[in-house]
């Protein structure tokens, strides 16, 4: 029974989504008053960063903007120059690594229940 539950949870993980699903485990860990203003600084914070970027895009010279689209590399390089744009692009490929390694852990223990629920191998305990 404990590998079924384990398996549920790794497949509601990729379904769900590895950023919703921790959200209440957060809750129970900082209790509900220091999780919702974690939350709320969190959403603050999104706002304010989007608020920014719309503020940055209103200010530049249309003739600044690139051609083929707006996009996070571009606003930074014509805001800030090409440090800014450098420094936008390392962010982007490490979120997106993240992102994948995340995912990658994710899909090894989705298979890693699958095969022992099959019957093909086993769990090593941990």
């Amino acid at each position: 029974m404990l590998q079924f539950r384990g398996a549920f949870a790794t497949l509601a993980l990729s379904i769900v989504g590895s950023a919703v699903l921790p959200v209440p485990y957060a809750f129970r860990c900082t209790g509900v008053g220091l999780g919702s203003a974690l939350a709320l600084s969190v959403a603050l914070a999104n706002v304010y960063t989007c608020e920014l970027m719309l503020r940055a895009v209103a200010a530049t010279p249309e003739a600044a903007l690139p051609r083929e689209g707006l996009t996070y590399e571009a606003l930074a390089g014509v805001s800030i120059g090409s440090r800014g744009r450098s420094l936008a692009r390392a962010g982007l490929v490490t979120l997106l690594l993240g992102s994948l390694f995340g995912n990658i852990i994710i899909l090894v223990e989705v298979l890693n229940h699958a095969v022992v629920l099959a019957g093909l191998g086993h769990v090593d305990p941990k």
